[in-house]
């Protein structure tokens, strides 16, 4: 069993501050359930309905996972195809090429 709030530390910390880096997808806690987590699932897509009924947390992280530097789909998605470098265009991620 974890706290709620230790447990959104984690992403928290790994994500940075996400208040205002997708202003049109809402990051971090969505539903507050229950102070005691024991149990964790993971999915792609949920129903806000369904943590209301059941107390359950509802956490969400929507572009930071798909533009995190190191844990993010896309770079994941990269070095699972054995692809070299990144496109220009993230300017943050230190696999991209930088002019010095």
């Amino acid at each position: 069993m974890v706290i709620l709030g230790d447990l959104m530390a984690f992403p928290n910390d790994l994500m940075g501050d996400v208040g205002d880096k997708d202003p049109h997808m809402p990051n971090g806690l969505q539903v507050r359930g229950r102070e005691e987590v024991k149990l964790l699932a993971t999915g792609v897509s949920a129903s806000l309905r369904f943590p209301f009924e059941h107390e359950l947390s509802l956490i969400a992280y929507h572009y930071l996972l798909d533009s995190h530097p190191e844990v993010g789909h896309n770079v994941r998605n990269i070095e699972g195809l054995q692809a070299e470098g990144c496109i220009e265009t993230c300017p943050e991620c230190p696999r991209a090429p930088h002019p010095e």
